[in-house]
């Protein structure tokens, strides 16, 4: 969206200086491309100096606008060469290079006008510098009678010398205003008097103007001095006065306590001594008469001295009222909402108060109701903020001060709260989630635990018929050492089964210590070995030598295979191959591969493993894959499937290494 309007601009017979503060880089571009359009449709060739990547900008948008012929016409120059980055800010200089650049045009008259963003590198005196070339681009605009835009950044410049600058420009440009400027000293017409002030001539030009330029704006602006302690106004109007229920009258010449309430002027009255001060930028919101309003303070200083400040006021009602809805939301949201600078909190809404089960939250440290393991997430995750805009949802353990132990899931981004940087945090209770799902993964466990019984009941029939024949043997007087031998054989075969099985139906609270992967592998395969002898099905094992052990709960990861191998045999039913792999996977995770030869997963059903009661088989809950899923989840790792018809299914588990990853998914009690 194209902001000014520059038609009228161009049109000026006598050529015009014109500065532009910007704040808002988009709007600095889109005004750079209604001021070259605008020029076009004159005729008129554009000088235009930027940096390469703004040039670049400018040239991509303005194929939009401009024919190919058109674009000729438009002339880009690297701003960092022009005004000599490397060097010294020399404006005699810079003068010399424009000349040079423009001669050509004025030599076969052609008409060119120029847009310049002006950029230096900090140095001695760079103020004096900028001033001296600005006094001196003025008189050499003037003479050309060209049409010349300099553009300066508005936080690189001071409100004072954005001020001084005001007087070698014949027009002020902002990102969405043009005006005259009424401070503007034509030194070829203009001769200050040494009995006249530099201040008292500043009002003698703009008086007129300024009133004129005022009145038509939908804001305020106002000035004042000190005069034997008080602060009177020696300007104030705009359409935001007369819709406080004053006029310019009732406020030129007097006092803030002349005109408004008591406790409204004693609040004004601190921002204007602040101001005073030579505070810059110093600004304030208040409602009056209902209407909220926005001032902004700068001084205007004389060798070194506050002589004057200038006072804007915008209306920022709908803003306001914006911000009471967006407030209402927050503070009804159940979710818990914490803004905090660093670890301090410095707001809470309600929810956070009731989740967190506390009465006062501001001032408090985030990290007292977290544990151990909480605290070292939340610092490593503050330190991707920089990084990241807004962080993915992570569950944490929180400790209440009663002692009781909750769950949260937490999300965090940066933002700017009261004028500066903070972190954002969402959060909700999660806790009864949690318990559902632990009851979920411990009714899954009794269902393999069922489904595996069969096997288990004739892996274990096995060893008894041999024991059973030897125990015989043995009463009919047969001392053979084999015979005891394999009874003892076939007893430990029998504990191994039993206590694998133990191990599989019996809850367990959470233990994460260092496991060998293949060993468990290993382990679970035992408990479908009799399984596989019935369905004919062969499992191949490829394990990678001196693999490193892992951290995390054996008797869950122990889960998460034995559905993986449960859904893989059955389906096999006219048998087959399982192929089990073990590799490293990167430096700080190693992968597990199941492979089997079964009937396979169609795409759109693939899409849809994990999800709770989908399941590809006709009896099936889908909640084995599901608490699976989960599992890997919590242990920082990752599950993948791909398969192909009557080709077979792959699932590949990705586990970490080392601690860092685990989330705080420990049973609750």
């Amino acid at each position: 969206m194209i902001s000014i309007n520059f038609n009228k601009i161009v049109k000026l017979s006598n050529g015009g200086h014109i500065l532009y503060i910007y704040e808002d880089i988009e709007c600095y571009i889109n005004n750079a491309i209604s001021y070259i359009v605008s020029g076009i449709e004159l005729n008129q060739h554009i000088l235009v100096v930027d940096t390469q990547e703004r040039c670049a900008k400018i040239r991509e948008k303005l194929i939009k606008f401009l024919s190919e012929k058109d674009l000729i016409m438009v002339h880009f120059v690297d701003n960092i060469d022009f005004y000599e980055i490397n060097g010294n800010f020399d404006g005699e200089s810079i003068i010399q290079h424009f000349s040079q650049l423009l001669d050509p045009f004025f030599k076969n008259h052609i008409t060119i006008r120029t847009w310049a963003h002006v950029c230096w590198e900090e140095q001695d005196g760079i103020v004096a510098k900028l001033k001296q070339f600005e006094d001196r681009a003025d008189c050499c605009v003037n003479d050309a009678g060209l049409v010349s835009v300099c553009a300066y950044d508005a936080s690189t410049i001071s409100s004072s010398l954005q001020l001084s600058m005001m007087r070698n420009h014949e027009y002020v440009l902002t990102d969405n205003e043009f005006v005259r400027s009424s401070l503007y000293i034509n030194t070829k017409k203009d001769i200050i008097f040494p009995s006249i002030s530099i201040q008292e001539k500043m009002e003698e030009l703009s008086r007129q103007d300024l009133l004129e330029t005022v009145r038509m704006q939908q804001g305020m602006i106002f000035k004042f001095k000190e005069r034997s302690g008080r602060f009177i106004h020696t300007l104030c109007d705009g359409e935001l006065l007369y819709r406080f229920g004053h006029s310019s009258e009732q406020i030129m010449g007097k006092e803030l306590h002349e005109f408004l309430p008591y406790a409204y002027a004693e609040t004004i009255l601190q921002y204007y001594k602040r101001a005073w001060k030579g505070e810059e930028n110093v600004t304030y919101e208040m409602e009056y008469n209902n209407i909220w309003f926005l001032v902004s303070l700068r001084p205007i200083c004389n060798e070194g001295q506050v002589v004057e400040v200038i006072g804007s006021g915008v209306d920022i009602t709908e803003r306001k009222e914006s911000q009471e809805r967006y407030k209402s939301v927050v503070e009804l949201s159940p979710k818990g909402i914490i803004i905090r600078y660093y670890n301090e909190i410095i707001y809470a809404n309600p929810s956070a108060h009731n989740i967190l089960k506390e009465e006062q939250l501001i001032g408090q440290n985030i990290q007292s109701f977290l544990d151990e393991d909480s605290v070292n997430l939340v610092k490593r995750r503050t330190e991707k903020l920089t990084r990241s805009e807004t962080l993915p949802f992570v569950e944490m353990k929180a400790i209440l001060k009663t002692e009781e132990i909750i769950y949260i899931d937490v999300t965090s981004a940066m933002i700017h709260f009261e004028r500066k940087p903070a972190i954002l945090t969402i959060f909700r209770d999660v806790t009864e989630r949690k318990r559902n799902e632990e009851l979920i993964q411990k009714v899954e466990k009794l269902s393999l635990a069922g489904q595996l019984a069969s096997g288990v009941a004739h892996e274990i029939r096995n060893p008894l018929t041999s024991i059973k024949g030897f125990v015989q043997l043995l009463q009919k007087g047969g001392g053979n050492p084999f015979y005891v031998d394999t009874i003892l054989s076939e007893i430990h075969r029998l504990e191994d089964i039993v206590t694998e099985f133990l191990m599989l139906a019996k809850p367990q609270p959470r233990q994460i210590e260092e496991v060998n992967i293949v060993l468990l592998l290993q382990q679970v395969i035992t408990l479908f070995s009799s399984q596989t002898n019935l369905k004919n099905v062969e499992i191949v094992e490829k394990y990678v030598i001196d693999l490193p052990r892992i951290y995390c709960d054996e008797n869950q990861i122990k889960q998460v295979f034995i559905n993986i191998f449960k859904n893989a045999i059955e389906a096999m039913p006219n048998g087959g191959i399982i192929t089990i792999q073990t590799l490293s996977h990167g430096t700080d995770s190693i992968q597990i591969r199941v492979v089997d030869q079964g009937c396979g997963i169609t795409t759109e059903r693939l899409k849809h493993l994990g999800e709770p009661f989908y399941s590809t088989k006709e009896k099936g809950t889908g909640l084995g894959l599901m608490i699976s899923q989960t599992i890997i989840h919590d242990h920082g790792g990752t599950i993948h499937f791909e398969s192909a018809i009557n080709i077979g299914t792959t699932v590949d588990v990705i586990l970490p290494i080392t601690k860092s990853h685990l989330t705080n998914a420990s049973t609750l009690a």
